[in-house]
């Protein structure tokens, strides 16, 4: 939500001052809806793993974060990409109306598309990161655990 936002923002902003839509203006908001979204999900998502805690483990967010950055790094990408498209679109239906409406809609397609596959990965990323960067709290655990020993509690 807070990528759209932001994302709607600066064309809202240019329309309301010019009076009609600059297609480079809408780019240029795609990219920035589309680095906030990556920016919040990367801050905030990796701190849901968190709600996996318990009294005998922690998990570390650090690592749940980077399990789901290498899942869904290209997904980030694809939106790159897409953003790219957005704005070659843009400045060919500047400079002449009606040349580059399909390059900007496959272009903004690209955003949108990723931008759900990048947050369905990174959610699926973060939640298999959280299980394989759980750590046990005390150190008697942790060594039984190097051991083969079984730990009550644990299965």
């Amino acid at each position: 939500m807070l990528g759209i936002a932001a994302g709607t923002l600066l064309p809202t902003l240019q329309f309301k001052a010019a009076g009609r839509p600059d297609p480079l203006v809408t780019a240029l908001g795609m990219g920035v809806g589309l680095g906030v979204n990556v920016a919040a999900s990367q801050l905030l998502v990796p701190h849901a793993a968190q709600l996996g805690d318990d009294a005998g483990y922690a998990v570390d967010v650090a690592e749940a974060r980077h399990a789901g950055w290498r899942l869904s790094r290209w997904a980030v990408l694809a939106g790159g990409l897409g953003v790219a498209t957005l704005a070659v679109g843009a400045g060919m239906e500047r400079r002449e109306f009606g040349a580059g409406q399909s390059v900007m809609a496959l272009g903004a397609s690209t955003v949108v598309l990723s931008g759900l596959v990048y947050f369905g990965l990174e959610l699926a990323g973060v939640l298999h990161g959280s299980q394989s960067a759980r750590r046990p709290r005390h150190a008697a655990d942790a060594l039984a655990l190097d051991s083969g020993k079984r730990v009550p509690g644990v299965k």
